[in-house]
C-alpha cells in the first residue's frame, strides 16, 4: 500500500480502537448517561478551544504553504482533521444522551489530538533540523499521544466491565429472588 495513503489514514486509530470498544460492549451503548457522566458544558469549553487552535493552524499552515512554497500538504490535512473532529465532538456533547455518543465523543477527542501531533511531525519532518532531532522530538510526540491513549483506553474498559459484571450480578440476584 502506498506510504502517503497510510500516513493520511493514522488518524484512524482511535475511531477504530473506540469502536471495537462500542461493539464488544454494545450492550451498554444506549443506557443514558447519568447527569455525572453527560458534563456537557466542561467537555465543551475545552474542546472549543482546542477547535480553535486547530482552526487557526490550519490558516496558518495553508498561509505559510502559499508563501513559502514548502510541502506543508501533510500538515494542513492533520490540522484540518483535527478542527473538524473537535468541531464534530463539540457538536455531539450538544446532544449527548448514551454511552455510544460519549464514546463516539472521545474518539474525535482522541483523534483530534493525534492529528495535531501529527501536524506538528509533518512541519518538524520538513524542517532544517538534524535527523537525530527530528526522530527524537517525534518519537517523544508520538509517545506523549500513546501513553495518554492507552490510559483513556483501559479506563473506559475497565468501567465497561465493571458495569458488565455488575449487571450480571444484578440479574443473577434477581433471578435468585423470582
Amino acid at each position: 500500500m502506498n506510504t502517503r495513503i497510510l500516513i493520511y489514514l493514522l488518524p484512524l486509530v482511535p475511531l477504530i480502537i473506540r469502536g471495537l470498544i462500542g461493539l464488544r460492549f454494545r450492550s451498554f451503548m444506549w443506557k443514558t448517561l447519568s447527569d455525572d457522566e453527560i458534563g456537557r458544558e466542561s467537555h465543551r469549553t475545552v474542546i472549543l478551544a482546542l477547535a480553535g487552535f486547530s482552526f487557526t493552524g490550519v490558516m496558518a499552515v495553508t498561509i505559510l504553504d502559499s508563501a513559502t512554497h514548502q510541502e506543508l500538504h501533510f500538515a494542513a490535512y492533520f490540522l484540518l482533521v483535527s478542527f473538524l473532529c473537535y468541531l464534530s465532538a463539540l457538536n455531539i456533547q450538544g446532544y449527548k444522551l448514551w454511552r455510544a455518543l460519549d464514546l463516539v465523543s472521545d474518539a474525535l477527542i482522541e483523534t483530534a489530538a493525534l492529528s495535531l501531533v501529527l501536524a506538528l511531525l509533518a512541519v518538524i519532518q520538513i524542517s532544517g533540523y538534524s535527523e537525530a532531532y527530528k526522530a527524537s522530538v517525534s518519537v517523544l510526540a508520538l509517545l506523549v499521544w500513546v501513553i495518554d491513549f492507552i490510559v483513556r483506553v483501559v479506563l473506559t474498559t475497565c468501567d465497561l466491565i465493571r458495569r458488565e459484571k455488575n449487571n450480571v450480578s444484578t440479574a443473577r440476584r434477581k433471578k435468585g429472588k423470582t
